[in-house]
């Protein structure tokens, strides 16, 4: 995440406040269930709860149960990142280029988005700081407008 974002800490306790009361944990992965992400799923959730699609991709990687992680790109680099605890180990350079063998960098080359989830390249992501590596990762991408992309990641 941004550092400045990350040493600010009444704004991460306002964030978190605010993600309870609007998308509260029970609640949300009760919506949420077995399904896998997509770009149908999140923007369900989005309208269930009446939030961005942004701040429901957020929720969704933090309460979900399996190894996973959301990056925001723009101006095709990696803006920030995010994992939930399960993804341990693997890691994403920040403001690195987002790679062509991407669903993201595919968007950004002029292909159009899936909306379900396409097997990638794991070494298209996770950066040479990993501790882990994945062989291939799953990619979710949804646009945001002028606020580039989001994908959530995970491995295959």
């Amino acid at each position: 995440m941004v550092g400045r974002y990350k040493a600010n800490t009444p704004e991460l306790e306002a964030n978190a406040f605010a993600a309870e009361l609007l998308m509260p944990r029970t609640l949300f992965r009760g919506r949420v269930g077995a399904a896998v992400p997509s770009q149908a799923l999140i923007k369900d959730l989005a309208e269930h709860f009446g939030t961005t699609l942004s701040a429901t991709v957020v929720r969704f990687v933090e309460v979900e149960d399996e190894a996973c992680a959301f990056v925001v790109t723009e101006n095709g680099r990696v803006r920030w990142w995010k994992a939930n605890d399960r993804f341990d180990g693997y890691w994403l350079d920040p403001d690195s280029e987002v790679s062509p063998h991407t669903v993201a960098g595919a968007y950004l080359s002029g292909e159009s988005f899936p909306d379900e989830a396409e097997q990638v390249d794991g070494e298209a992501w996770l950066g040479g700081r990993a501790r882990r590596v994945a062989e291939s990762l799953y990619e979710v991408a949804i646009p945001l407008g002028r606020y580039g992309v989001v994908s959530i990641v995970w491995p295959a």
